[in-house]
This record gives structure tokens, C-alpha cells and sequence, in this order.
């Protein structure tokens, strides 16, 4: 019988129990694909002439970098699909290219030449605002806590391996 003392709960278990689960070679080589596809089908599109209601929206470079972004991210997913380390100096190349590739679009949304009413507008600078920033914070994490990411991405890996090695016991 479990004995309540203020917050806790004597002998409960520690952490979560969810099923958090690291995502497999399989899990990232799915991704890899999946940003292929849409990656070279943006960067496809990016040289086709839109019709003209569309034209002023989406100009040939903010198409680029989307596509380039969503190519950098299945360069990355690529990556995670050949067991590479996650602290590979490739993964932060990648993860660079797709900041600017995420500011690049914030920038044009907002303060480019472009025909949108002011919502939409907004609602893009929210959506690449915010990629922008979550991809910069690994950045931020490494100047301000210096060894604090390399722990954790080591705890990642080391959990990742053994995963691999106990197999599937669910």
C-alpha cells in the first residue's frame, strides 16, 4: 500500500511512463524520403512560371529556399538514417543552412515585396519565426551551457544503443 506524504508518493516510480521512444534508422530514412519528395518538388516548381494571381506571392528565390530548406532537412534525416553521430559537424552545417533558409523566408514574408494582406503576413513570420528559433536554440544551448548538449546528446546515443542492442520489448 502506497503511503501519500504531501506531493510525493513513496516507492512510485521515477520519471514518466509514457512510451517515449528514440526514433529508429527506419524512422529517419521515412523522413528522409518524405523531405526528398517535397524538396525536389518545391525546387522543381521554384522554375515554373506560376500564374499571374500567384506571381507576386512567390517569387523564384523564396521557392529556392524553401526547397533548400526542406532538402537540408532530408539531408539531415539522411544522416540520422546512416547511424551518424548527432554530433556530426554535418548536422550543424544543415542545421544552418535551414536557419537561413527559415530567416530568409521570415524576412521576405514580412518585409518583402510581396501582395499579402497583413494576416498572412503574420501568420508566416509566426510559422518561420518560430522554426528559426527553435533551430537556433541547440546553438544557443552550446555558447550558454557549454557542456551541457554534448551530455545530452551522448545520454541520446548511449539510450539509442542500447535500445538497438535489448531489441523491441514491448
Amino acid at each position: 500500500m502506497k503511503k501519500n506524504t504531501g506531493f510525493n508518493i513513496e516507492n512510485a516510480p521515477l520519471g514518466t511512463k509514457g512510451n517515449l521512444k528514440l526514433p529508429t534508422r527506419r524512422d529517419y530514412a521515412g523522413q528522409a524520403i518524405v523531405y526528398s519528395i517535397i524538396g525536389v518538388a518545391l525546387l522543381v516548381g521554384s522554375f515554373v512560371t506560376l500564374p499571374a494571381a500567384f506571381a507576386p506571392a512567390w517569387p523564384m528565390l523564396a521557392r529556392i529556399a524553401l526547397a533548400i530548406g526542406f532538402l537540408s532537412c532530408a539531408a539531415s534525416a539522411g544522416m540520422g538514417a546512416k547511424g551518424l553521430s548527432l554530433q556530426h559537424p554535418l548536422y550543424f552545417v544543415f542545421t544552418g543552412v535551414q536557419v537561413l533558409s527559415s530567416a530568409a523566408l521570415l524576412i521576405w514574408f514580412l518585409f518583402g515585396d510581396n501582395q499579402l494582406a497583413v494576416p498572412w503576413k503574420v501568420l508566416a513570420g509566426v510559422i518561420f519565426g518560430t522554426t528559426a528559433f527553435v533551430l537556433t536554440l541547440p546553438l544557443v544551448m552550446k555558447i550558454a551551457f557549454p557542456g551541457l548538449m554534448d551530455q545530452a546528446l551522448n545520454a541520446a546515443e548511449l539510450e539509442n544503443k542500447k535500445n538497438r542492442k535489448l531489441g523491441k520489448r514491448d
